[in-house]
């Protein structure tokens, strides 16, 4: 499923406060995808964090981008860790699913929302 993975170092050097990207594919709906992110992440009540959701065409392709901020706990990826963000991009090419999810402390994560949006929008289909 994991296709790439790219580490988005904070400024600062500290290695607790990196972002990943990770590229990946995988079959379902959009929603079903979204909902399983969601539950991901969790807000102050410890419920699944409530996304925000945008849709656009980049190249051709329809593109859902998704964010949303609370404690992120993954897929069983060891400590919770508050006040993180969770930003995605699912692309919908011929035959399945393209995701781009990225997570990191939210501080960095607003740092780096103008590059995820224009590496999205530089997006070629082929």
């Amino acid at each position: 499923m994991r296709l790439a993975e790219v580490v988005v170092p904070d400024p600062s050097g500290d290695a607790t406060k990196a972002c990943v990207a990770v590229f990946s594919s995988a079959g379902g709906t959009v929603e079903a995808n979204i909902d399983r992110w969601a539950g991901q992440v969790r807000d102050a009540s410890g419920k699944p964090a409530t996304p925000s959701t945008r849709t656009r065409t980049v190249a051709g392709l329809k593109v859902t981008i998704v964010e949303m901020s609370g404690t992120y706990a993954g897929m069983g990826e060891g400590t919770p860790r508050p006040d993180w963000t969770l930003r995605g991009a699912i692309v919908e090419i011929g035959g399945g699913l393209l995701f781009i999810k990225m997570t990191g402390p939210a501080e960095g994560m607003k740092a780096c929302a103008a590059a995820f949006d224009s590496m999205v929008d530089g997006m070629k289909a082929r």
